[in-house]
């Protein structure tokens, strides 16, 4: 049975070399993977390298949850990512220590903590969408063509040019002259 370790590397060198420490007794290989915003696992190509090392008797090994993302509730969002792959996990440390191989009443219970802060963030993602819609805000990039420039591409289009001409004459992207072409 392998296990394969993996080392997240931020900036602190001293916490690098305290995982390093921490993995090396338990395992045959250790992938280091630069720390990152990066959250989904198909996102981060060096912990499918360590995913794809773990063969069906193997096992992924962390120090701590954390270790799998920037932070603890991420990591453990991470750790279940893995787990439904059907890959085991070791946890050295911290809340999660132990081997985690299928469901287990822990992880589902982190698993419905997951989801119901994913619906309150949208919830409220919303509700300050509403409210600055409300106040007479606009969300999203402001609008860059006039109507000059409209007029302009549609007299191109008429006249048979492609779009990527009149993009470049126009001075705006070819999606942009869809957009005026769609709501014409």
């Amino acid at each position: 049975m392998a296990r394969i370790g993996l080392l997240r590397i931020g900036d602190d060198p001293d916490d690098a070399r305290l995982q390093r420490e921490a993995l090396a007794p338990h395992c045959s290989d250790i992938v280091g993977e630069p720390a990152s915003r990066r959250r989904l696992v198909q996102n981060r190509p060096e912990l499918l390298t360590a995913l794809a090392k773990v063969g069906s008797d193997d096992m992924l090994v962390v120090s701590r949850a954390r270790r799998l993302a920037q932070h603890t509730d991420d990591g453990l969002a991470v750790l279940i990512d893995i787990i439904d792959r059907g890959i085991t996990v070791k946890v050295l440390n911290g809340i999660a220590a132990g081997e985690h191989t299928l469901r287990s009443p822990a992880l589902d219970f982190v698993r419905e903590l997951t989801r119901v802060r994913h619906e309150i963030q949208v919830q409220q993602i919303r509700a300050g969408i509403t409210a600055a819609r409300e106040r007479g805000r606009t969300h999203g990039r402001p609008v860059s063509i006039d109507e000059e420039m409209k007029r302009t591409i549609r007299l191109r289009h008429s006249a048979g040019n492609s779009m990527r001409a009149i993009a470049q004459e126009v001075g705006v992207s070819v999606g942009s002259v869809h957009g005026v072409l769609r709501k014409a």
